[in-house]
């Protein structure tokens, strides 16, 4: 269960990459930094709180661990 004084940890992230994809005309590549600190950020979280909790801006576990996958991440 998440934090109840911070039940979304990783919304600030999500909100970030919205500004900047706007900021940069809707270039999703100009935000990409965003967006790796956004999956981090959901990795820790399910890592936490378990593959079965939720987080309203974090994908679920599978895509997440996919995309860290094709970064070299994971």
């Amino acid at each position: 269960m998440p934090d109840q004084a911070n039940p979304n940890p990783c919304k600030p992230y999500a909100c970030q990459i919205q500004a900047c994809i706007q900021r940069h005309q809707y270039n999703q590549d100009r935000c990409e930094h965003l967006v790796k600190q956004l999956y981090h950020c959901c990795a820790s979280y399910y890592k936490k709180y378990g593959l079965d909790s939720e987080c309203a801006s974090c994908p679920k576990p599978d895509a997440l661990n996919k995309k860290l996958a094709a970064w070299g991440e994971l």
